[in-house]
């Protein structure tokens, strides 16, 4: 007789391959599910605390770089100013310098002011050996001989009576007696002003 289709009932088809154990309804085996599902959510975390440092560590390495960046463009900055040091050290260097012979050239006219005023003042007989001017000392050093002592004072009198020629000093003198009076000399003019 043909069945009735409403009176079947029809229950789905299942296969345990597995079978139920009763391990897994067990207090231990609750405890092993328990401690396998905190293990692996430890485990998670883990690898989520591991990305998170890595990507820190890439972002301190970056700030090394650019602090590492920083410290050179600053070495190079200080390395830059010690050479303008340098080269400002050289400008005033040159500067002095030609501050220096400018006031050469001045005080050089005067030189030969000085070497005029001295040249009239010797007698006949006198030979200077040198003739320095001191500029710094404001003083004149002359070195030179003479036939005799007369001489010697006329030329020392002689000196005097130049306005410009303050103190006059003798370093040394030397004579050779009654038979050679000859006298050699080294003296210090000093200069009262100087000459324009």
């Amino acid at each position: 007789m043909p069945k009735n289709k409403t009176s079947e009932k029809r229950y789905p088809i299942t296969i345990n391959i597995l079978q139920q154990l009763r391990f897994d309804a067990s207090p231990a085996g609750k405890t092993a599910h328990w401690i396998l599902t905190i293990g692996k959510a430890g485990v998670l975390f883990t690898f989520s605390i591991i990305a998170l440092t890595l990507m820190y560590r890439f972002t301190l390495d970056r700030k090394v770089e650019i602090i590492h960046d920083l410290i050179k463009q600053n070495i190079t900055t200080i390395q830059n100013y010690n050479e303008s040091n340098d080269l400002e050290n050289k400008i005033r260097s040159a500067q002095n310098k030609i501050n220096f012979i400018n006031n050469l050239s001045g005080l050089s006219q005067n030189g030969v002011l000085y070497f005029q005023k001295i040249e009239s003042s010797l007698p006949n007989n006198v030979f200077l050996e040198t003739l320095n001017i001191d500029y710094q000392n404001q003083s004149i050093q002359l070195r030179g001989k003479t036939a005799d002592e007369t001489i010697f004072s006329q030329m020392i009198n002689a000196l005097r009576k130049q306005e410009d020629f303050g103190e006059i000093s003798i370093d040394q003198i030397q004579s050779g007696g009654a038979v050679n009076p000859e006298i050699t000399f080294t003296m210090n003019i000093v200069l009262t002003k100087a000459t324009n």
